[in-house]
């Protein structure tokens, strides 16, 4: 590790090859004084992705899943539709509890040792959590009653738009963000553009089957709630940039989802107690290349399946404004931890709040490239 430490801070590369082949470089190592902790930036090759299957036994357990959740959807009062989703978690419980294992390692390592005897319990409360998604899905096929929302920090949206530059809202992944967050910033009158993988959808992996008939579904239903989509495939993130841009030059907001999916740069920080957490460096280079604002957003179910908060932080990249060539061309690694450690900031303060709708629990156990002593 002291080694990987002295070649990184000496610009050299050092590298690590997962098992299913990824890459994974370090580009640079930033810390104190330049920003107030330890921030690793990386870069990752990944495979091309290969042709899709056909279908897959997931695919039809995924069907049959929300076939049963329309039929109760459409013939029970929406109060009801939370306790079938909590009975759904128990039905399946005997194989959700394989994946508890990485669940817990990652929420020991964010929360610390004192949530561990919590565990299981946050398990079931996630899985809960994401059988409400689907059902929120279901909602907007068979209807159910009116969703109520709160927009919390509207004002900060309001003056980023208001300097004309488009706004970068970095969508926090939380369970309720897939429909309730879009469709609660339309209602409230914002029309954001989403960027999303071609195969968006419910699962990272997709067959053809899925991606024609389950995902469809989903992406259908978000358009209601959009100004329009711009998707793309790992490869062209170029060209999604240029994209981007384009749509920020007319002063709209572009949703950006926070996650790994698409990219080859990025960012790890500390997170929590003992954990890591990474993310794209694209949002933030966009943001001090254009000098657009970048604000966090995360949408936290008050009430399940009723009521939901929509949470806007302040501009992350405000106080890095006056930006020299290398911020510009999206290099100046010390501006760009710094609104980096701020977005980190806002995503552990509403995983603390709302650990069950917190999506990716597994990968914050472990560093990508390892710590250095």
């Amino acid at each position: 590790m002291a080694d990987t430490k002295a070649r990184t801070d000496a610009g050299m590369r050092v590298e690590r090859q997962s098992g299913d082949g990824i890459a994974f470089e370090s580009a640079a190592r930033v810390g104190p004084p330049d920003c107030g902790e330890e921030v690793q930036f990386y870069e990752r090759t990944t495979k091309p992705a290969a042709r899709p299957k056909l279908i897959r036994k997931r695919d039809i357990g995924e069907a049959g899943l929300l076939a049963v959740m329309a039929a109760f959807a459409a013939t029970r009062s929406p109060e009801s539709w939370p306790g079938f989703c909590h009975r759904i978690t128990r039905l399946r419980h005997h194989r959700l509890i394989r994946s508890l294992g990485p669940f817990s390692d990652g929420f020991r390592a964010v929360l610390g040792q004192a949530a561990a005897a919590d565990a299981e319990q946050y398990f079931d409360q996630w899985w809960d959590s994401q059988h409400r998604r689907r059902m929120m899905l279901v909602r907007e096929y068979v209807g159910g009653g009116p969703v109520g929302f709160t927009l919390t920090g509207r004002q900060h949206l309001d003056a980023a738009l208001a300097l004309g530059r488009g706004v970068i809202l970095w969508a926090a992944p939380f369970t309720s963000h897939t429909l309730a967050g879009k469709r609660g910033l339309f209602e409230a009158g914002i029309h954001a553009y989403q960027v999303s993988a071609r195969h968006h959808g419910f699962w990272d992996t997709y067959t053809r089957f899925g991606d024609r008939y389950l995902n469809r579904l989903l992406v259908r239903a978000e358009n209601r709630y959009l100004a329009g989509r711009l998707n793309f495939e790992r490869e062209d993130a170029g060209m999604l940039v240029r994209r981007i841009m384009r749509v920020l030059k007319t002063g709209a907001p572009v949703l950006l989802t926070m996650n790994l999916y698409a990219g080859r740069s990025f960012v790890e920080m500390p997170f929590g107690e003992a954990g890591f957490v990474s993310m794209s460096t694209t949002p933030i280079a966009l943001a001090l290349r254009g000098r657009v604002p970048l604000l966090v957003l995360s949408t936290i179910e008050r009430e399940p399946l009723r009521h939901y908060e929509i949470r806007i932080s302040p501009d992350l990249a405000a106080d890095e404004s006056a930006v020299d060539e290398a911020s510009a061309a999206g290099h100046d690694f010390p501006a760009m931890a710094r609104v980096a450690l701020g977005a980190r900031d806002e995503l552990l303060a509403a995983v603390i709040e709302a650990p069950d709708q917190f999506l990716s629990w597994p990968p914050l156990a472990r560093s990508v490239l390892g710590q250095p002593d």
